[in-house]
């Protein structure tokens, strides 16, 4: 009678023997899928949503502007001011510009030339030289906002997959599951 310790025999079934390791035809469970707690739903959902909050209290006017902004024309400038670059206040003109539909209004434009006949993009008491730099900033939020709602979608996806890797681990083995520390290396590896 064959044990299944010689040599001939490497375990598998071949059909040929009836003796030997048989592979494992039924699948090892996975942990049982579980939702995050409350207290989880609070952090996943409450932390973007405030910093969002704080990000719509900043980009609103801009957005604001770029709703209301019109393309008007300078009928009047004067006491323009060159800047003092990163430690002086920032170039600024001061100007009156006209509507499409006729009416005017008067507001500071920062940049430092504004004449007459030159093109604005304006509000009431408000102005800038084009759309661009409204854009620029309205991007720049609606850039942070996205990015603060992708690293939270990533790290509760992390989260969830290492919690279902370390609930499946202690189901298949009954015990604990315990990562290995950061920075430890093979002993056996070690040796040269």
């Amino acid at each position: 009678m064959r044990t299944g310790d010689d040599s001939g025999n490497d375990g598998w079934d071949d059909g040929t023997h009836d003796i030997g390791l048989k592979e494992r035809t039924d699948p090892l469970p996975d942990a049982p899928r579980t939702w995050p707690s409350a207290q989880q739903w609070l952090v996943i959902l409450g932390t973007p949503a405030v910093l969002l909050g704080v990000l719509w209290l900043f980009a609103d006017s801009h957005v604001q502007e770029l709703r209301d902004g019109q393309t008007a024309t300078v009928i009047g400038a004067g006491g323009c001011h060159e800047g003092g670059g990163h430690t002086g206040p920032p170039p600024s003109c001061h100007a009156t510009w006209q509507f499409l539909d006729g009416h005017t209004s008067s507001g500071t434009v920062p940049s430092s030339s504004v004449t007459e006949g030159d093109t604005v993009f304006a509000g009431e008491g408000w102005a800038y030289p084009s759309a661009a730099p409204v854009w620029q900033l309205v991007g720049i939020f609606s850039f942070i906002a996205a990015s603060v709602l992708v690293v939270n979608v990533a790290i509760w996806v992390v989260e969830f997959r290492q919690d279902r890797q370390r609930r499946t681990y202690e189901l298949r083995y009954g015990h604990e599951y315990l990562p290995e520390p950061e920075g430890t290396s093979d002993p056996a590896g070690s040796a040269a």
